[in-house]
Order: C-alpha cells, then structure tokens, then sequence
C-alpha cells in the first residue's frame, strides 16, 4: 500500500495521476463486466526503484508475475506507467510508461504476443523531434 506522506511535491502529483489511471483501469473493467464479458482488473504489483518520472524495474517484480494466476476465459484489465517503490512510495516511469509496463507484463506474465499501438500516424524514418517532418515509412516487413 502507498504511504501517504510525501517526501516531495513531485511524490505527490504521482499519486494524483495514478489514482487516475487506476480508477479508469477499473472503470473499464466493470463496463466489460456488465456487458457480460469476463474480465478482472489486476493490480500486477510491479516493483519499482526510482523517483516520480524516473522509475525502473525491480528485478523482484518478475518473481511476483509468475504468482500471477490468468483464467484462459477472462480478460485482463491493469492500469499503467507506475508502482510502488519498497518504501511506498509511488513512482512512476518516464514518457512512454505505459509501453513500459505493457512489455513488462507481457515479459513477466509469458505473453506469446505482445502488440504495442501508439498514437502517432506512422513510423518515421528520423525522429521527428530532431529531424522537422520526417518521411514516413509506409510498408515494413520483417523476416
């Protein structure tokens, strides 16, 4: 469990945007269930090292995802981009958590798959933070 003391304002922002992410997490989860469709919302209790923006995977959370049992029949609803640190804290991944716990969950949970959609357009073929309107990529394969 979280503590609630704060060491600092940036402790306690975390705390406010995960409380979003959590209660929406389980907002979706009950929506699928009364639409009759077995689902769970999971608190995967990752561990984390760091600080709020800053956080990294304890190699301890992959020991507590194989504890984690999955029902074939149900789906699985987890918030993202943050946990809790072993001293309660709460500290959250940098930009792009959220793909972060989904490789992490996919890793730890053995996922024969795991598929990652973002909201941009298109894979570019420079940063478009460095490179202005670089070209997309319109056909990849892979072999």
């Amino acid at each position: 469990m979280p503590q609630l003391d704060y060491p600092n304002a940036d402790y306690r922002m975390a705390n406010l945007k995960v409380h979003g992410e959590r209660l929406n997490a389980i907002l979706i989860a009950k929506i699928l269930q009364h639409q009759g469709i077995k689902t769970r919302f999971l608190q995967p209790g990752l561990i984390v090292t760091g600080t709020p923006n800053n956080a990294e995977v304890n190699p301890e959370t992959y020991v507590n995802l194989k504890r984690v049992k999955l029902n074939d029949d149900e789906r699985v609803i987890f918030s993202g981009f943050y946990d809790i640190t072993p001293s309660g804290h709460i500290a959250t991944f940098s930009r792009g958590g959220s793909d972060i716990t989904g490789a992490v969950l996919a890793r730890g949970l053995n996922a024969a798959l795991y598929e990652n959609f973002t909201d941009v357009d298109a894979i570019f073929s420079a940063n478009p933070h460095i490179i202005d309107q670089p070209k997309p990529i319109k056909k990849m394969t892979y072999i």
